[in-house]
C-alpha cells in the first residue's frame, strides 16, 4: 500500500493502477482458495479496465487506499468477519462508482418497452 500512497502523491493513476492491482492479487493469493484465483484470474482484465475508469474520479484512489487498509488490518488480525464487511464496503463503493460513470455515458441498456 506504500505505492498506493506514493502514486496518490505524485497523481500517477497509472502507478497507483498497477499497485491496486498488485494488492488484489496478494489477497486473492493469500486466500490460497483455487475456485476464488479461478474466478479472479478469468476477470482481472475487465477489473483493471474498471478501475482505470472508476480511480479518475476525484477521491476514489484515495478512498480505495483506505478501504485497502482496512482489509489489511482486519486480515493481518485474523478477523475474519471484520475482513468480510471491510472487502463487501469496498465492493459495493466500486459498484457505485461504475454505476456513476456508466450513468454519465449513458451506457445502460434502455428498458425495452412492452407493447
Amino acid at each position: 500500500m506504500h505505492l498506493q500512497e506514493k502514486a496518490i502523491k505524485r497523481k500517477d493513476s497509472e502507478a497507483f493502477d498497477v499497485s491496486d492491482l498488485n494488492f488484489h492479487n496478494s489477497i486473492v493469493e493469500g486466500s490460497q482458495n483455487d475456485i476464488l484465483s479461478t474466478v479472479y484470474n478469468a476477470f482481472s482484465n475487465l477489473m483493471l479496465k474498471s478501475r482505470r475508469r472508476t480511480n479518475k474520479i476525484a477521491g476514489v484512489a484515495q478512498e480505495s487506499l483506505e478501504d485497502h487498509q482496512k482489509l489489511s488490518l482486519a486480515i493481518k488480525s485474523d478477523n475474519r468477519n471484520l475482513a468480510h464487511q471491510a472487502m463487501f464496503t469496498n465492493i459495493d463503493k466500486i459498484e457505485g462508482n461504475m454505476n456513476r460513470i456508466l450513468c454519465r455515458q449513458k451506457k445502460f441498456p434502455s428498458k425495452s418497452k412492452a407493447g
